[in-house]
């Protein structure tokens, strides 16, 4: 299982979704706000849904739909919450914080020196190899057209009937 902070993560990422998802679909589906007469304000009931007709199909967000959405937002809250509260609390007060990010900066630094140097010898290294291998084709190429073996190469093969 993942750890805390990922769980965290996922979890706002989930609310995110249902938050999008809910906004969208209230704007996508929800009637008009029906206005007051007197004063002219909007009503906070929610418009019945409208049946269109010959489409068997109504129009609008019922009460049931708005009380779904909302209760799968305050779920993934709570759950937000209580990975919130599994995380540890930080230690020291801010100041020993920042020596303490301090010193992990100056050990990242000088871990990265030391990888950076053995990743210069080692480069050296396939340099030389490199070096070496070059010569080493070079080599047989050169036997390949002195005469000692056919069509190039060493001569291996011929070598190998003769000791049959």
């Amino acid at each position: 299982m993942a750890d805390t902070v990922t769980q965290l993560q996922d979890q706002v990422n989930h609310m995110a979704m249902l938050m999008f998802n809910s906004i969208g679909t209230l704007q996508r589906d929800a009637l008009p706000a029906e206005r007051l007469n007197p004063t002219n304000a909007l009503s906070d009931s929610i418009p019945p849904q409208i049946e269109i007709p010959n489409q068997n199909i109504k129009k609008g967000v019922t009460k049931e739909q708005i009380e779904e959405m909302t209760k799968q937002l305050v779920e993934s809250s709570k759950v937000i919450d209580m990975l919130a509260e599994q995380l540890p609390d930080a230690e020291g007060t801010p100041a020993e914080q920042l020596k303490r990010i301090e010193e992990l900066q100056e050990e990242h630094e000088k871990i990265s020196k030391e990888l950076n140097k053995e990743l210069e010898k080692a480069k050296e290294k396939l340099d030389e190899v490199n070096a070496e291998f070059e010569q080493l084709a070079d080599a047989e190429l050169l036997l390949g057209t002195d005469g000692v073996g056919e069509g190039g190469g060493s001569g291996a093969k011929e070598k190998k009937k003769s000791i049959k």
